[in-house]
């Protein structure tokens, strides 16, 4: 009992020390709105999600066998069902899904990934879609609006070539 006790003493005071600053160390989450702390909110360090959680910005680690939105930057390593960020990735996203509506540096893996505006890094996933990308791209589906780097895979695109398509390799360098 008193370890008990002891354990939820040094939570709940984490839990107030956290409080006075604008930035957390830890996220739980069942599913947004169901979090502590609310949404707006930036973590620096651990996000741990189960159907679905919301956060503002996530410096550190995030696991969630649900969906996991970061509303602006994410630096780290993002695991879940499905990885969606407003902003952009620094690190690397594991899951069913990664969508990244600006920039990506580092390395994507899912069914499919999607980089709205410039990747740089490697893609690897069944489809692995991108504005700018730079770097490698390695599925069964690669497209891309422009490229500096190789995409590997049975159809690959380039939107900026005269030869847009073409199967197994493709590149621009």
């Amino acid at each position: 009992m008193k370890k008990l006790l002891t354990v939820l003493t040094v939570l709940c005071a984490s839990l107030a020390l956290q409080a006075a600053y604008s930035d957390y160390y830890i996220m739980l989450s069942v599913c947004a709105p169901g979090q502590i702390p609310i949404a707006k909110s930036s973590v620096d360090g651990v996000r741990l999600h189960l159907i679905y959680g919301d956060v503002q910005n996530l410096n550190g680690f995030d696991f969630g066998l649900g969906c996991g939105r970061v509303r602006e930057h994410m630096n780290g390593l993002q695991i879940g069902g499905g990885n969606v960020v407003g902003t952009d990735v620094a690190g690397m996203q594991l899951g069913l899904v990664n969508l990244v509506d600006s920039d990506m540096a580092g390395f994507q893996c899912s069914l499919w990934n999607d980089v709205r505006a410039n990747g740089a890094g490697f893609q690897l996933g069944a489809c692995n879609t991108a504005g700018h990308f730079g770097g490698l791209q390695l599925g069964l589906v690669n497209w891309a609006d422009s490229m500096t780097g190789l995409q590997i895979g049975l159809l690959n695109f380039i939107d900026d070539e005269s030869l847009f398509v073409f199967p197994f390799v493709n590149g621009r360098f």
